[in-house]
């Protein structure tokens, strides 16, 4: 039994800001007393992280709502207000095609409709959806965006949306006759295909 013990190098037991020492010897003789002991010390750690238990006569503490965090210069209202919607219809067809438009009460006006083109055409079925949304910007300025999506992507026109500079007819003209030698191109390797018999 000497060897067993030859290091006395102390434990700790740590529950909740109590330190208690065991060393090897005690746990050897005594398991009861440190079972009872780790019982005691767990109960009383959950006591000090309960939360505190109210009555009907108790009254909870008020928490006061805190502003939202954002990006917004100061000066500016950092809490939320909410938006009424004043109109909402939506009507849905039997054949998936539907119509949906609402209105709220800072002005956002929204319609769209859409339907399923091809259906039951693997590979060719989509869906087809046009619309309009109509805001005011910041500046004032009424934006109204109208939108088409479907098997080609979205696509977007709006006076307030940038748009390309025309090509200029120089370059219009180069790129339709490189368009035209490609298609001659293409009509003469399928005419002139040849056929090797082994």
């Amino acid at each position: 039994m000497a060897t067993r013990f030859k290091t006395q190098r102390k434990k700790s037991i740590i529950s909740s800001k109590i330190l208690l020492p065991v060393n090897n010897s005690l746990l050897h003789l005594c398991p009861q007393a440190v079972i009872a002991s780790c019982l005691v010390m767990s109960v009383l750690a959950q006591r000090q992280q309960a939360p505190p238990q109210y009555t009907e006569n108790d009254q909870a503490p008020q928490r006061r709502p805190q502003p939202v965090d954002d990006q917004r210069p100061l000066g500016q209202d950092r809490y939320t207000t909410p938006v009424p919607i004043i109109r909402f219809d939506k009507e849905q067809s039997a054949d998936g095609s539907y119509k949906t438009s609402y209105e709220t009460g800072n002005n956002i006006i929204a319609e769209e409709t859409g339907f399923l083109k091809n259906p039951g055409v693997e590979n060719e079925e989509a869906l087809v959806q046009h619309g309009s949304y109509t805001y005011t910007a910041p500046d004032g300025s009424i934006i109204t965006v109208t939108y088409t999506a479907d098997e080609q992507g979205f696509r977007a026109t709006g006076d307030h949306l940038p748009t390309p500079p025309p090509v200029p007819a120089e370059i219009q003209k180069s790129l339709d006759i490189i368009y035209e030698q490609i298609k001659i191109q293409q009509v003469r390797s399928s005419t002139y295909s040849v056929f090797t018999v082994e």
